[in-house]
């Protein structure tokens, strides 16, 4: 995920420091941005499904998804706030940042502590590993009685 979001981040500088350059820099850097994300979005279903207890899979899917669109929905909001206060090419910027810093939370807590790599590494300290690579994972007990 944290790749993804990296990804994204130029597109966004490219399009907050060159507001005035033309459709092709304007395709290029939206294309980025997209591709990025794609990264993001993928990454985050895949890890849902694969490190969520089958029992929970569908609800934890969903969840995913709900999150996806919430955040997307306050996050259109909270951008077009920015446009009417401080103009296009400062909404950009402030989305590559809090991009970037999202990709170093994600890249950071994906290390670990202990200095481990990122989702190679799946056991760590008994547990499995959690969406964005943090230990300790879903509970992996059963509350059912399903074996």
């Amino acid at each position: 995920m944290a790749m993804g979001l990296f990804l994204s981040a130029p597109g966004m500088i490219l399009l907050g420091l060159t507001p005035e350059q033309g459709l092709a820099v304007d395709v290029v850097a939206a294309m980025l941005i997209g591709f990025g994300w794609e990264f993001v979005f993928v990454s985050g279903q895949s890890t849902v499904a694969v490190d969520a207890p089958s029992h929970l899979r569908g609800r934890m899917m969903g969840l995913f998804f709900v999150l996806v669109t919430a955040t997307t929905a306050l996050g259109a909001v909270t951008v077009g706030l920015v446009l009417d206060r401080m103009g296009m090419a400062t909404a950009f910027l402030i989305n590559a940042a809090i991009v970037i810093g999202a990709g170093l939370v994600l890249w950071t807590r994906a290390e670990g502590a202990d200095g481990t790599d990122m989702p190679g590494n799946r056991e760590r300290e008994g547990g499995r590993a959690m969406p964005g690579g943090v230990a300790g994972g879903f509970d992996e007990h059963r509350t059912d009685g399903d074996a």
